[in-house]
C-alpha cells in the first residue's frame, strides 16, 4: 500500500507540474494528451488503494467472525487514551496534500510541525510528540549536526514529492533505490544488431551489451535552526514553510550537482550533464553537443537552437525538453 500511495502522490505533483508550468496559457495538445494519461493513471491507482484498503477491512471482519485470534480491544482509561487536537492550518498548505490512504495533510502537517519543536528544545511540543507516537531519536555526540536529529522515515514521502514537484533533473531520470552504502545497477550499452538472412540461413547471434555502473550514497543535510517558542496555533503553518524550504534547497542542489556538477570533491564527486558532454568532446561542436559561440542565453541565435534541435534522435523528440 505504502508503494501504491507514493506512485499516487508523484503522479498527484507531475499533474501539477504541468498545470503550473503552463500558467495562464492553455496546455497544448500534445501537454493536454500527457495530462490525460496522468489522470487515467492517477483514477486507476486511487481504485487500487479503495480495493485493497476494502479487502484489508473485510478481512478483518471475517477474522473476527470465525474466531481467529484477535487481539482484546485494551479497555479505554486516561493513562491509555491520549487524544490530540490538531490545530487548523490558516491558509491553504503547499507542502502537505491530501493523499488516499495517508492520514489528512492538516494532520500530517502538525506532526512534522511538532516534531520539529521537540528537536528545538520545546518541552510542550515533546510531550505531544510522545502522545502521537512520534520517535525522537538521541543526538549523535551530542550534536544536532552530526546526524542525530535527521528526519523520522513518515515524513520523507511528503519530502520526496516536494522535491520531484520543485526540481527538474529528479523528474528526467531514472531513480535507483539503494539498500546499501555502494551498488552496482547493469547498464546497457548497445542493442541488439539486426542481420539480413537468407533462404534457409541460419541467424546470426547478436546479444543486448549491458556493463556496470558503481553507485556509491553520499550524504547531504539541511540544518535549519527554528526558534523553541513555538505557538499551538502556528505549527502547522511553520511546518508547511520548513518543508517547503528544505524540499526547494534539495532539489536546487540536485539540479546544480546533476547539470552541473564539476566531480570535485565538493560536488560528492559527481559530474553533471553539462561537465561530462565536455569532458567527451572538448570544446568542437559534436558528440551529442552543440558549442554556441555566444557567451549568454540572451544572445544566443535561432541557428544555434536548430543546431541543436537537428542532433537530436528522431526517437528521443517525443520526450524531449
Amino acid at each position: 500500500m505504502d508503494k501504491l500511495r507514493q506512485k499516487y502522490a508523484k503522479i498527484m505533483a507531475d499533474m501539477r507540474a504541468m498545470i503550473d508550468a503552463a500558467g495562464d496559457d492553455n496546455l497544448t495538445a500534445e501537454q493536454q494528451t500527457q495530462y490525460d494519461a496522468l489522470e487515467t493513471e492517477r483514477a486507476a491507482t486511487q481504485a487500487e488503494i479503495d480495493r485493497r484498503s476494502a479487502l484489508e477491512s473485510a478481512e478483518a471482519e471475517m477474522s473476527k467472525s470465525v474466531g481467529r485470534a484477535v487481539p482484546p480491544e485494551q479497555p479505554k482509561t486516561p493513562e491509555t487514551e491520549q487524544r490530540v487536537e490538531i490545530p487548523r492550518a490558516y491558509g491553504r498548505l503547499r507542502a502537505f496534500a491530501d493523499i488516499p490512504g495517508a492520514a489528512p495533510a492538516n494532520e500530517r502537517a502538525y506532526r512534522y510541525g511538532t516534531w520539529l519543536g521537540a528537536i528545538a528544545g520545546n518541552g510542550r511540543c515533546r510531550d505531544q510528540a510522545k502522545k502521537l507516537g512520534i520517535k525522537l531519536r538521541a543526538q549523535t555526540e551530542g550534536t544536532n549536526t552530526a546526524g542525530g536529529f535527521a528526519v523520522p522515515n513518515e515524513f520523507t514521502s511528503d519530502w520526496i514529492l516536494l522535491v520531484e514537484q520543485y526540481g527538474v533533473f529528479r523528474r528526467n531520470v531514472d531513480i535507483h533505490p539503494m539498500v546499501s552504502e555502494t551498488a552496482s545497477p547493469p547498464r546497457q550499452t548497445s542493442d541488439v544488431t539486426i542481420y539480413l538472412v537468407g533462404e534457409n540461413a541460419e541467424a546470426t547471434e547478436s546479444d543486448i551489451a549491458v556493463d556496470q555502473v558503481n553507485l556509491t550514497a553520499r550524504k547531504w543535510m539541511g540544518f535549519t535552526k527554528i526558534t523553541n517558542e513555538l505557538s499551538e496555533d502556528a505549527i502547522v503553518n511553520i511546518a508547511d514553510k520548513v518543508m517547503q524550504s528544505h524540499a526547494r534547497g534539495y532539489a536546487y542542489k540536485e539540479d546544480d550537482l546533476g547539470f552541473a556538477g564539476d566531480g570535485s570533491g565538493t560536488d560528492g564527486g559527481i559530474l553533471g550533464i553539462n561537465p561530462g558532454l565536455i569532458a567527451i568532446n572538448g570544446v568542437d561542436t559534436g558528440g551529442g553537443m552543440v558549442v554556441s559561440a555566444n557567451d549568454t542565453i540572451a544572445d544566443m541565435t535561432l541557428a544555434e537552437l536548430h543546431s541543436v534541435m537537428g542532433i537530436l534522435p528522431s526517437y528521443a523528440e517525443a520526450g524531449a525538453k
